[in-house]
């Protein structure tokens, strides 16, 4: 059995794969500056989504009195 546990991602990961793929969007229409503020605009989103369903997940559930 596979006693490891997944590594955490950090802050940046999602930023920086968002700048990825937003190069590569701007290399393919020839508009490098659109790229990276679009790369960068859906990074920033995507790990604010991240961290809002971690945050839900460690939430604790109310107790019943």
């Amino acid at each position: 059995m596979n006693d490891r546990k997944k590594p955490k991602k950090e802050a940046d990961y999602y930023i920086g794969v968002g700048l990825c793929f937003g190069v590569a969007f701007g290399a393919l229409y020839d508009n490098i500056g659109l790229g990276i503020a679009l790369g960068l605009v859906f990074g920033v989103a995507w790990q604010q989504n991240a961290k809002k369903k971690i945050s839900k997940k460690q939430e604790l559930p109310p107790k019943n009195n």
